[in-house]
């Protein structure tokens, strides 16, 4: 046991001068690959090992190259529970990639953020069945939901198309994945576009869709997929903030000295402040909660905290913006404290504030009127996979 914690606790000197020596270890893949080739290199025993091997190109290398004799890959079949036929299919490509989301490891669990059906197998299937009469189907919206449900109508064999209005799909994942430690997620979209290419999908993107654009193709089914917009413009001397979004899609670049105020516990407000970080801005940061990521898995919890100890930033806990004025060529900035009401003027070049989305539902509210079922799903009827009972009977307007 001494041993086995000396080799997966701390790499002692003996351990690291063999891992120089070892072929083929120069720069690893997996992340605890090095140690536990150290391991097996200690033992006469076949060695299984299963800690973020998320890929079967890095389960082959770690094989291949005697690293380890047996590679266990969990979070990557709860991503994809159809791995091994996929690749005994020749269908490798195919495979759903694991993120590391963290929700499987959260109070959710079994759930994967990548894989809705995971965990959920009495209610959505694993593999989608093809419909017995095909229709047509117009997605407005290609951030992961509108995607997803693309994909889903293409392998039930409908006529889809998905209109977007940026030039590239992706939605808020795209702007998630700017975190440092969060890159992999953008295979969320990516995974979905590919099969969506599989599928012969139409995507059109920069196309921002309208009304007559929906009646144009005559649709059976509108799904709409829109998302939401920052929710900012209530807060007194909005116009002098900046939103998470816009910094980091690199809209309003971060400059001089910035304060971030997180006003939903998730990942945002933290992924904005660490951009800024990254960008050499002076960060502050403040939270409406009484510790970080309060509403993230223990897991993400603890990658945030860590950064924060790391980049010297001493957040402000229990605050809530309530105003963001001009002082000069600096913004002040008015935090309450949620226990005591007192206020705190902070001076900052910029405001970076998250507070949630709004819907972004116009489009949802132009159309609803026209549609069978008035825009409202049964979800009881949906869970049980059966058909809408809205008509044209129910709904003399609706086309």
């Amino acid at each position: 046991m001494d041993f086995f914690n000396a080799v997966y606790g701390r790499m002692d000197t003996q351990i690291g001068l063999a891992m120089e020596n070892m072929p083929g270890m120069a720069s690893p893949i997996g992340p605890w690959l090095e140690k536990a080739a150290a391991f097996k290199e200690k033992i006469n025993l076949p060695v299984f090992h299963a800690a973020r091997i998320t890929d079967i190109a890095t389960a082959r290398h770690a094989v291949r190259e005697g690293l380890i004799d047996l590679v266990g890959m969990t979070r990557a079949q709860i991503a994809d529970p159809h791995l091994v036929a996929k690749i005994a299919a020749g269908e490798e490509e195919r495979i759903r990639p694991c993120v590391g989301f963290t929700h499987c490891m959260s109070e959710l669990r079994p759930a994967c953020l990548h894989n809705p059906a995971t965990g959920h197998e009495n209610t959505l299937r694993q593999v989608i069945q093809p419909a017995s009469n095909v229709r047509k189907v117009v997605v407005v919206g290609a951030g992961p939901a509108g995607l997803e449900a693309a994909r889903v109508c293409g392998e039930r064999g409908h006529d889809v198309v998905v209109f977007e209005a940026a030039a590239r799909a992706g939605g808020q994942v795209l702007l998630a994945s700017e975190a440092d430690w969060r890159k992999d997620i953008v295979a969320i979209s990516d995974w979905r576009l590919s099969e969506l290419d599989r599928l012969g999908v139409e995507l059109r993107l920069n196309h921002f869709a309208e009304t007559a654009d929906i009646h144009e193709r005559n649709p059976d089914v509108v799904i709409v997929a829109t998302g939401g917009t920052p929710n900012i413009d209530w807060l007194q001397g909005a116009a002098n903030i900046t939103s998470v979004w816009d910094v980091l899609s690199g809209n309003a670049p971060p400059s001089g000295d910035v304060l971030v105020v997180d006003g939903t516990g998730r990942h945002a407000a933290l992924t904005a402040a660490q951009y800024c970080w990254n960008k050499g801005a002076s960060v502050q940061f403040a939270t409406i909660d009484e510790s970080l990521a309060t509403e993230q898995a223990y897991a993400e919890r603890v990658v945030w905290r860590r950064w924060i100890h790391q980049s010297k930033i001493s957040p402000r806990f229990e605050e809530q913006l309530k105003e963001v004025r001009r002082d000069g060529n600096k913004l002040s900035a008015v935090l309450q404290t949620e226990l005591t009401g007192e206020l705190t003027e902070l001076s900052a070049g910029q405001v970076i504030f998250d507070y949630g989305t709004i819907p972004a539902d116009g489009l949802y509210h132009e159309l609803r009127e026209g549609s069978v079922n008035s825009g409202v799903t049964d979800l009881g009827r949906l869970v049980a996979g059966e058909a809408q009972c809205g008509s044209r009977q129910t709904n003399p307007a609706g086309t």
